[in-house]
């Protein structure tokens, strides 16, 4: 065949169609996705800002204003029960010589003839008895009611309250311990019979004149009570000089005025002097004095 020669349209074929297989977008898909991401960021900014919320609550709680609305009731209001004195109304026992008062009951008596001390006072329905101790021994206790008594002797050299906790004889002591009534040095004690029955206790207090002894003696629990009652009203009067001493402890020098005083009354420019003062202070017959 020529190759000059044109080809016919027979022999000319028509292209071939070749179908896209390209897959559409699924506008479905994509719109759920879409809303779902813009739920989820709407949730989240949500709980961010409740979350700061919260936060400045707790910090800084509101406070809100309180309205009282008028009522046609009557207020109720309450009322604080102050406790009575229970001792008001009592008698008031002085002693000049010992500079001391205290108060009883008023149903209670003076005891004359007193075993536990000079001075007595019990109650009306108050009963003694001996508790026998070996042969022929023994001492009073309470058999009913009680008793609060009184006892003192000069004071001097041979007193030392250390002994009032080993006094000998039949006393049965439980317990002696170191206390104090108001500025005094004292030792309280209680005492027990034989079967370690509680029935008395006992207080030694040592002041600048005397060693006073005060007694309760009491046959229950009632009647201790009323005795507390009692010790709790009793107090020095007349006899503390505030410029009086009890021991060395107490006093110091007045270098300023080379002097012995009680430190309490000593101002610290006094202590600061630049001078010298020979001495040690002493307390001597209940004043400091400069020993040199």
């Amino acid at each position: 065949m020529d190759p000059t020669q044109p080809l016919s349209q027979e022999s000319v074929q028509s292209p071939v169609n070749i179908p896209d297989f390209q897959p559409k977008p699924n506008y479905l898909k994509i719109t759920i996705f879409s809303v779902l991401i813009v739920i989820a960021i709407g949730l989240i900014t949500y709980l961010f800002f409740q979350n700061q919320k919260l936060q400045q609550q707790v910090l800084n709680p509101p406070i809100s204003p309180t309205i009282q609305v008028p009522t046609s009731e009557p207020q109720k209001t309450s009322s604080i029960s102050i406790p009575t004195d229970e001792t008001a109304g009592w008698k008031t026992y002085v002693n000049k010589e010992l500079s001391i008062e205290f108060k009883y009951p008023q149903n209670w008596k003076s005891v004359s003839d007193c075993k536990f001390g000079t001075i007595c006072f019990s109650s009306e329905n108050f009963e003694q008895t001996v508790n026998e101790v070996g042969d022929g021994g023994g001492f009073y206790i309470a058999k009913k009611g009680g008793l609060f008594s009184i006892s003192s002797s000069p004071k001097d050299t041979t007193i030392n309250l250390d002994n009032y906790c080993h006094p000998g004889g039949p006393l049965f002591i439980s317990s002696c311990v170191d206390t104090k009534v108001e500025r005094f040095d004292a030792k309280k004690r209680i005492l027990n019979i034989q079967d370690s029955t509680e029935y008395a206790s006992e207080i030694g207090i040592m002041t600048n004149q005397f060693l006073i002894m005060l007694g309760q003696n009491y046959s229950s629990q009632s009647d201790k009570n009323i005795l507390d009652q009692i010790l709790s009203t009793f107090k020095f009067v007349d006899q503390v000089d505030q410029n009086s001493c009890l021991n060395d402890s107490e006093c110091g020098v007045n270098i300023c005025d080379c002097k012995a005083d009680l430190e309490k009354n000593i101002l610290v420019k006094d202590k600061i002097c630049t001078r010298y003062c020979p001495g040690i202070p002493k307390c001597i017959s209940s004043k400091c004095i400069l020993i040199k």
